[in-house]
């Protein structure tokens, strides 16, 4: 599961081209880093852990997107796979802060980013 992919970042049908990188993290979890466009507020890579050898979770957490379609920054989670072939499929779903929904409900209205891609050959 570790290494570098050449991904797409899609969201309302525009779509960005970046490179994701897997870094092992402590015990099953991995640390995923983008070139450009997603980061933590802490600035180390999106926590996820990683159930079998496959499946990711990634837990809550404080995010930054910088797309085409605009910067999302709130509380992003979500799931996806990574292949043993090295194919990658992730939804991050980042809920922003202050956008709420037309009935006034709690949390802010959510951006879904669709993440594919593949582990490249280059080094």
């Amino acid at each position: 599961m570790v290494g570098t992919f050449a991904v797409t970042i899609e969201t309302g049908g525009v779509m960005d081209m970046d490179v994701m990188n897997v870094l092992v993290g402590s015990g099953t979890d991995v640390l995923l880093t983008f070139e450009d466009g997603i980061y933590p507020y802490d600035g180390v890579g999106v926590r996820a852990s990683v159930t079998g050898s496959t499946q990711l979770d990634i837990p809550r957490q404080q995010l930054v997107v910088k797309h085409s379609t605009g910067v999302a920054t709130g509380i992003g989670y979500g799931t996806g796979t990574i292949s043993e072939a090295g194919d990658a499929d992730i939804l991050l779903t980042v809920e922003t802060a202050g956008v709420g929904p037309a009935d006034a409900g709690s949390g802010g209205a959510p951006v879904v980013y669709h993440i594919t891609g593949s582990r490249s050959t280059n080094p």
